[in-house]
């Protein structure tokens, strides 16, 4: 309304206010006075919190919605309308002491990171949140420090336990009570949070109706196993090789028995060099995989590990006119034995992938796959990415096709790409032998983002013989690679209705 309206003489909002039409002071009906409380205050909950604290000056009927509907406080809305933290404990307190309402969300994480852990005690113990359903504390928040000195979790947090159905927490250290149960929640996000294993396998078998579990640089245990009848999303990352390191780490994940897992993200952060092995037992729901990458040491695929591929070293040799300039040790993942393959799996990101006869190891794996997205190569050191591309090692043989090249894959995309010679015949793959193929996506690196050349496209669609690609209805497209955002693919997955959050990360 482009005008305030008249305050109703009810005050409470009560049935008589759907009786009579309020005037705003320019001649207008208020007309969204004249909605009863239940929807006034939906309307309410789902404003940002500074909004929708600033609503109780439209009407008295505002102000009794606002107090009397589910708490939505997110101390980010609050920070962006310019206000000091100072400012922040203040309005914060003052909220919590005039709401009347149940509790829906909170999310401090700014508050607390500004050292204000007695007062965030005081938050948690308020009436005002009772009933809460979200809660997350310093959330995506990495762990900066040695992570043996971490905060524990305020002891107020666990009064949610029975009600909570999202979780997330960063940078502090989890009891060891093994006993812990959440029976709602479905949603835990661990962002470098110290934990014993005993402990998160306890939390974990706690959760009867868990559907995302997200393990993002978490310490104090080696080993995660998964069995749970009703998780659909896990992303794990290992923790951030920089910063100081426990002795205990991750260094394995289990999927023993998970038949509604549909998302599996082993995903990596930048400048994370320490590795973990991954094994699949059981998950015959399984729609997405990846990123894998050199992170995973090992990777097993089936009952009995009838699939394996592992991490070795190699050397490589960088040749330009024909002549060896320089040599590098790289580490690459390579099949070592190929028996089980998971026919449901849809999507596949590979990174540090460069070979044709490894991404053709890979695609055999997964017969129906229809996305694939392959990276070259992740590392952020300039000089070392100049030396990253694709290599054509190995063939494709046709007398042996691969069933997702013949039938399913409709997506690729390329990162890393350089337009040379060895780069080409990586991406002939695709062009000559993925059949029903609809989009190729092949992202070029280099140090300098201009507008790509219309002579240089044309070029490598000539090199490629797009115009004797097996897919007639294939669509080419040369974007720059701008490298990933490595913190927004848990975010990512956090997001339920994506159903390929590659789409967005790789892509970006």
């Amino acid at each position: 309304m482009a005008t305030r309206p008249r305050s109703h003489a009810g005050g409470g909002g009560g049935q008589s206010s759907t009786r009579h039409h309020q005037r705003t002071s320019g001649g207008g009906e208020d007309l969204i006075s004249l909605l009863p409380d239940c929807v006034l205050g939906e309307i309410v909950t789902r404003l940002p919190t500074r909004d929708g604290a600033r609503v109780q000056v439209l009407s008295s009927r505002w102000r009794h919605a606002w107090r009397s509907s589910p708490l939505n406080l997110d101390d980010r809305f609050l920070l962006r309308g310019g206000a000091s933290r100072v400012l922040l404990l203040c309005i914060v307190s003052h909220a919590l002491a005039l709401h009347r309402g149940p509790g829906r969300r909170l999310r401090l994480g700014d508050v607390y990171l500004a050292g204000n852990s007695a007062a965030y005690d005081y938050w948690l113990r308020s009436p005002a949140l009772d009933g809460l359903r979200f809660l997350e504390i310093q959330p995506g928040q990495p762990c900066l420090v040695d992570p043996r000195t971490l905060p524990p979790l305020p002891p107020p947090a666990l009064r949610f336990a029975p009600t909570l159905r999202v979780l997330r927490i960063g940078s502090c250290s989890l009891p060891s009570a093994a006993a812990l149960r959440f029976p709602h929640l479905e949603t835990l996000s661990l962002c470098g949070v110290s934990v014993s294993e005993d402990a998160l396998h306890g939390v974990l078998a706690g959760c009867p109706a868990l559907e995302t579990l997200v393990l993002d640089e978490c310490v104090g245990f080696a080993q995660v196993r998964i069995a749970s009848p009703t998780i659909r999303t896990l992303a794990v990352s290992v923790a951030h090789s920089l910063n100081p390191m426990p002795e205990v780490t991750m260094r394995q994940v289990v999927v023993e028995d998970a038949p509604r897992l549909q998302h599996l993200a082993p995903f990596r952060h930048r400048f994370s060099g320490e590795s973990f092995e991954l094994r699949v037992v059981s998950a015959p729901g399984l729609r997405m995989l990846g990123c894998v990458s050199r992170t995973i040491s090992r990777l097993e695929l089936g009952d009995g590990a009838t699939t394996v591929f592992k991490v070795n070293s190699c050397r490589i040799d960088h040749v330009q006119q024909g002549k060896v300039v320089s040599q590098e040790t790289r580490s690459e993942m390579r099949a070592v034995r190929l028996g089980a393959t998971l026919g449901t799996v849809r999507s596949l990101a590979l990174e540090d992938v460069d070979r044709t006869d490894v991404v053709c190891n890979f695609l055999r794996c997964f017969p129906c796959l229809e996305h694939l997205y392959v990276s070259a190569g992740s590392c952020p050191d300039p000089s070392i990415q100049a030396k990253q591309g694709f290599r054509s090692g190995g063939s494709y043989d046709e007398l042996n096709p691969i069933q997702c090249l013949e039938l399913h894959l409709r997506k690729v995309v390329l990162n890393g790409y350089k337009g040379e010679k060895s780069d080409v015949k990586f991406a002939k793959l695709f062009v000559r032998h993925a059949r029903v193929l609809e989009l190729m996506t092949i992202r070029f690196r280099t140090k300098h983002f201009g507008v790509l050349s219309k002579e240089w496209i044309e070029g490598q669609q000539k090199q490629l013989h797009v115009k004797d690609r097996a897919s007639q209805h294939a669509k080419f497209q040369f974007v720059h690679d701008f490298g990933h955002n490595y913190t927004d693919l848990p975010e990512a997955i956090h997001d339920s209705s994506r159903d390929d959050p590659f789409s967005s990360w790789f892509e970006q």
